[in-house]
């Protein structure tokens, strides 16, 4: 940095003329060379004289002459300089200093270049869980120094339903619960979003995962906590028809409920209803039957109605 200052203020002097104190002194500088060289050309000249005269060796002469030859080349440079202060400075010299000043500012590029490429920056505000390196180890580009979370937003994972998929979209409010279990202290309630419904379920659960943002300023939840999640559905205008959960008989195909009807001769048999399970409260769960082929006040088998077959005939035990 002090040498492209150095540059800097030099090629400022040669483009913005020259200051006049600079000048009055390289003058006062060749007004004294050019009086010692006239007192030297004086002192010259006696002195040949009295070296022709016999009173003065030859070496006396000699020195006089060296003097007077150094006197006037001490002028002749401190004119050379006057001149040239005087006359303003050559293109090419401003030319080769404006270079100078840029392989001084190329280099000063370079350093901070450098310098920017040994830090690394994190792309959030987050926790370092882990270290991959250690101080003065060399990454190649793209190799891992640390891995980092972000507690703020945090995404809450859970798995629903199938009957909830259609239910469930990208955008409703949620309730994150994070439950304390400690005496005298409550729940902690969030207030979270939808922002991921993945089309893609566990084949043996028949769940589907869906991805909840909830702000976490205080980092309260982190990685690894158990939440339950309550979905605020919109509700249902019309009346829904409830059954008990041990009405269902569930298969890989569908979902059935068994109803009982008197057949003539108060004969009783069990007709088939295939069904879409809906809401559950407590033991009881809601269903949807095509054409509505159950109806309230029908009568539903709870027990051993996984080995009933249509039609077979059925007797209810008080």
């Amino acid at each position: 940095m002090a040498e492209k200052e150095i540059i800097a203020n030099q090629l400022d002097e040669l483009t913005t003329g020259t200051r006049p104190e600079v000048i009055a002194e390289a003058n006062a500088a060749m007004e004294n060379t050019e009086a010692a060289l006239k007192l030297a050309q004086i002192e010259l000249t006696r002195t040949q004289k009295l070296f022709k005269d016999g009173v003065l060796s030859g070496n006396d002469f000699d020195t006089a002459r060296t003097a007077a030859d150094r006197a006037q080349a001490a002028h002749k440079g401190k004119k050379a300089r006057w001149d040239e202060l005087i006359a303003g400075p050559r293109i090419e010299k401003i030319k080769q200093q404006e270079a100078r000043l840029s392989v001084a500012e190329a280099k000063i590029k370079l350093l901070h270049d450098n310098i920017d490429r040994s830090v690394i920056r994190s792309p959030f505000n987050g926790f370092i869980i882990k270290k991959l390196t250690e101080v003065g180890q060399w990454l190649k580009k793209g190799a891992p120094g640390v891995t980092m979370i972000s507690t703020d937003p945090v995404k809450v994972e859970v798995h629903i339903p199938q009957h909830y998929f259609y239910q469930v979209r990208k955008g409703i409010k949620v309730q994150v619960i994070l439950e304390t279990r400690q005496d005298g202290l409550s729940n902690r309630i969030f207030q979270g979003k939808v922002v991921e419904v993945i089309p893609f379920g566990n084949s043996t659960s028949r769940t589907f995962p869906v991805r909840i943002k909830v702000n976490n300023p205080k980092s309260i939840l982190t990685a690894g906590m158990l939440v339950k999640v309550v979905y605020q559905l919109k509700k249902s205008s019309s009346k829904q028809i409830y059954v008990s959960k041990d009405a269902l008989v569930r298969s890989p195909m569908e979902t059935v409920v068994w109803v009982v009807r008197s057949e003539p001769g108060k004969i009783l048999k069990a007709h088939k209803v295939i069904v879409t399970s809906g809401e559950q409260k407590n033991s009881m769960i809601a269903i949807n039957s095509k054409d509505n082929k159950i109806k309230v006040g029908d009568r539903v088998v709870v027990q051993g109605n996984e080995r009933l077959r249509p039609g077979i005939n059925v007797e209810i035990v008080e």
